[in-house]
């Protein structure tokens, strides 16, 4: 990422590029939940939201916007 903000700029260095191979994990619903939430408080008695915790949520079913394809 600091390669492609110093070749390209601020804007390059945010945006993900297409790449191949797997096809994204979430479509634009998920990722924009995954965004709101890691900016969100974390669950009582937590300092800051972990995969781990993601997790849980994926296993309750709290996973709006996955693809059909996604894992």
């Amino acid at each position: 990422m600091r390669k492609r903000f110093a070749q390209e700029g601020l804007e390059a260095a945010l945006n993900d590029r297409p790449r191949p191979g797997a096809k994204p994990k979430l479509d634009e619903k998920g990722e924009a939940f995954l965004i709101a939430l890691a900016c969100s408080d974390p669950p009582k008695g937590r300092e800051c939201w972990t995969m781990q915790l993601l997790a849980v949520l994926k296993k309750a079913g709290l996973n709006p916007g996955r693809k059909s394809s996604g894992v």
